[in-house]
């Protein structure tokens, strides 16, 4: 059975293959923009599919892992890592760094959100733009870091089919918004099996209550 080293060198045995998602810093920026953030996770997917951590079930891991970026993100690092170490180098950023900024980053967000009562709308509005722009901050390095590996360390891609245009960003932004649908059906089914689970609970309580009562 193969390594997650083994199966990483068997990958970049083929010189055309390209290491994670090599796109153009200005197209990146532009897509999260333009989708409020929901094109990370497009790019999280694409992304994660190229890790060979996981040999089975290839594309639902990375569907999975992007779901999960803030906590998954230092697995991507790792296995740029591992890339770049295997084509003679090394990364160039600092990933322990760059995950801890990122997943800080939600934390602080999450915690606004969660003093609900304590914080305006505003300051509410002003933390989850900043913290948006952190963590897209975070990411651009790790685009820089993708494209270096790629243009310095894999001469043999080819690069161009990269390269954005109008067919591609307006599929991008499908797929981006097709996303965020698919978070969103998610959050609601979540809440609404835990709003069915908090009611059984309490007709649970009302019943022996009322046994109590008729006894009495």
């Amino acid at each position: 059975m193969q390594s997650y080293k083994d199966r990483i060198a068997a990958y970049l045995k083929n010189e055309k293959a390209a290491v994670g998602m090599p796109i153009s810093p200005k197209a990146f920026i532009i897509l999260n923009l333009i989708t409020l953030g929901a094109f990370t996770q497009v790019w999280a997917y694409h992304n994660f599919q190229k890790d060979q951590h996981y040999k089975k079930h290839p594309k639902l891991i990375a569907f999975v892992k992007c779901l999960f970026l803030p906590i998954t993100l230092i697995t991507l690092l790792n296995y740029l890592e591992e890339a770049a170490k295997q084509l003679g180098s090394a990364l160039k950023i600092p990933k322990n760094l760059i995950a801890f900024c990122y997943l800080l980053s939600l934390a602080v967000n999450i915690y606004s959100v969660l003093m609900d009562n304590a914080i305006s709308s505003s300051l509410r509005l002003t933390v989850w733009v900043c913290c948006g722009f952190v963590q897209l901050f975070m990411l651009v390095f790790v685009q820089l870091e993708i494209n270096r590996i790629n243009e310095e360390l894999r001469p043999s891609v080819n690069l161009n089919k990269y390269k954005m245009n109008l067919r591609k960003y307006f599929a991008a932004v499908i797929f981006s918004f097709l996303f965020l649908a698919s978070n969103l059906l998610s959050s609601i089914f979540l809440n609404a099996m835990a709003q069915a689970v908090g009611r059984d609970e309490a007709a649970q309580d009302i019943h022996p209550q009322r046994r109590k009562h008729q006894i009495n």
